[in-house]
């Protein structure tokens, strides 16, 4: 750490030359359209700011269900990607994961099947700083708390959370790792304030009709 901030490299060299790492005190905004996979990757920075330090995690992914968050993060330790009906694996594989993360205690989530109010979310987030001492917080997504606003209210509702989750990552000392949808443009859905206010909003593509498997 430095005096001002703690730190963790991303696993990837090209945003740490960018950004520095992921540091406290900051909002780090993803903007992507449906199915790309950036609740994929933020699974994949939660578990290499678990394995790469000692800080604990917070995750609030409010478009899965309790199992799916878990087959995801055990398929880390499985080395087995268990979200996919495909895939074969045994119940003591599952257990062995699901022991590695509960001996360490340093993950905890918010059940995707409380209320998914903004004030339950930022209650939530509070508590991992304040009972969990969680560092790192990641928030799948910004966009799911404002569907339920008229449409001439969404702007001002998505104002209002980043200026909230900025004011939050600052006050407390965190690092909040968040995603925003984009509209078929390109662009984040109703607010200027993502560009405004994060640190970083760092824009998440990949080719889905490519022929190559890899490259899609």
């Amino acid at each position: 750490r430095t005096d001002q901030f703690f730190t963790v490299p991303y696993p990837w060299d090209g945003l740490n030359k960018k950004l520095r790492g992921m540091r406290t005190g900051e909002l780090v905004i993803w903007k992507a359209a449906p199915k790309i996979g950036k609740t994929a990757m933020l699974s994949e920075l939660a578990f290499h700011i678990h394995e790469s330090s000692d800080h604990n995690i917070g995750l609030i992914f409010l478009e899965d269900t309790a199992k799916s968050i878990g087959l995801r993060i055990n398929s880390f330790i499985v080395g087995k990607p268990l979200q996919d009906p495909e895939t074969e694996y045994t119940q003591d594989e599952l257990w062995d994961a699901h022991k590695y993360w509960v001996d360490n205690g340093r993950l905890h989530f918010f059940d995707p099947s409380a209320a998914r109010t903004v004030e339950n979310i930022f209650q939530k987030m509070m508590y991992f700083v304040k009972v969990e001492n969680v560092k790192y917080i990641f928030l799948d997504h910004i966009s799911m708390l404002s569907y339920d606003a008229m449409e001439s209210d969404e702007r001002r509702l998505l104002d209002k959370i980043i200026k909230d989750l900025k004011d939050f990552a600052v006050a407390h000392d965190v690092n909040i790792q968040t995603v925003m949808h984009v509209n078929d443009e390109g662009r984040t859905r109703g607010s200027r304030a993502a560009y405004q206010l994060c640190d970083a909003l760092i824009d998440l593509q990949r080719d889905k009709l490519n022929s190559d498997p890899v490259i899609a």
